[in-house]
């Protein structure tokens, strides 16, 4: 089916890297001349931005999903005069899209699984997933846990897309004074965590790593960036290593290449990652990184030479790299250029959004 409309169905509450693709798919495929539709949480960031950038938006708010308050928004949607393709994220989003495909003729069903963890092949996954036309994954380790989860999809029907990145918001520029802003020593050595703060990215290895280089430099410092439900528990394990002097969580900023470029090294002990935007943005402002090597990292870092990946859940391993790194400012300038000119090259948007539009219309089966 060959369409130039497309409905994006993301019903998630909170802003993450599944949101931000959205977001930035929508606004791309609008300005490619696209009808572009969006259904998202109602007070959510991703509906915020959309309605910002002139898009259509169709806010569900958090109850039953087939309220007869989100049937109308469904049934304008049903009952228009038009194909669509409709892009989801996750099962809710698919619980939505469904009820739309099996209402309305014309209509393609592309599911987008931006992260490396199993479906369950139960009964009712099968039913729901039938319905999908394509998967668009964004990791090769993504799109073999897929086939994994689910060896009756048709292979050929899964299509590895990685995310993209506009290099040009992440220009090099002379940061604000993030170091003395959060009172940490111009020369100190600093250490960068940057994302959601929940239990899948790893806190406790970095915080695990602070303790050790601690004994080695006892002006080494973690900058903390994000939010999330694990905020009192990291906090508590900071406070019961005695680490109070030697961290910082500044929650959640909207500008945050400053902190990026505060940090000598990006930590990224996560437990799985989809793909992983903290390592992208590391790299293009040309911060090394050294990351556990598991899901879809090994595909965004170069090890030995956009930064170093280690066994996961290996604290000493990854400890090692780090002090190395620290230890060898002209190799850690090296590698932070190195990793800048790989993600411009690899991950260009002209060649990632052509890539999906190519998806958004191939003849159905």
């Amino acid at each position: 089916m060959h369409t130039k409309n497309l409905l994006f169905i993301n019903m998630s509450p909170i802003w993450g890297g599944g949101e931000q693709w959205t977001y930035q798919c929508a606004v791309e495929f609008k300005n490619r001349g696209y009808a572009i539709e969006v259904i998202a949480a109602g007070g959510s960031k991703l509906i915020q931005k959309c309605r910002q950038n002139g898009l259509i938006t169709h806010p569900l708010s958090s109850g039953r999903i087939m309220s007869a308050a989100h049937k109308d928004i469904l049934h304008s949607i049903i009952f228009a005069n038009h194909s669509v393709a409709i892009i989801t994220n996750s099962s809710r989003d698919l619980a939505v899209a469904n009820y739309i495909k099996k209402n309305k003729n014309q209509t393609t069903l592309i599911f987008r699984r931006g992260l490396d963890r199993p479906l369950s092949n139960n009964i009712i996954n099968r039913i729901k997933y039938k319905q999908v036309d394509r998967i668009i994954v964004n990791s090769s380790a993504t799109r073999r846990t897929i086939h994994r989860s689910f060896p009756w999809f048709p292979r050929e029907n899964i299509h590895l897309v990685y995310n993209s990145i506009d290099s040009t918001a992440f220009r090099i520029f002379h940061p604000k004074n993030v170091r003395q802003l959060l009172h940490i020593p111009a020369d100190a050595k600093v250490l960068g965590m940057i994302g959601r703060l929940t239990t899948q990215k790893g806190h406790r290895y970095g915080l695990d790593i602070l303790q050790q280089l601690l004994k080695i430099n006892p002006d080494t410092y973690l900058l903390i960036v994000g939010s999330g439900e694990n905020e009192p528990l990291i906090k508590s394990r900071i406070s019961k290593l005695n680490l109070s002097n030697h961290c910082r969580l500044v929650g959640h900023v909207d500008e945050i290449q400053p902190y990026y470029q505060a940090c000598d090294v990006i930590l990224i002990p996560s437990l799985f990652e989809g793909f992983c935007f903290t390592a992208i943005e590391a790299q293009l402002l040309e911060r090394v990184v050294v990351a556990f090597n598991t899901s879809s990292l090994p595909e965004v870092v170069q090890h030995n030479y956009t930064g170093y990946l280690t066994p996961l859940h290996d604290c000493q391993s990854m400890t090692r790299k780090v002090r190395f790194l620290l230890d060898n400012s002209d190799l850690r300038m090296q590698m932070g250029r190195q990793g800048r000119i790989f993600v411009e090259n690899r991950f260009s948007p002209k060649v990632i959004y052509d890539q999906l539009d190519s998806i958004f219309n191939l003849p159905d089966n």
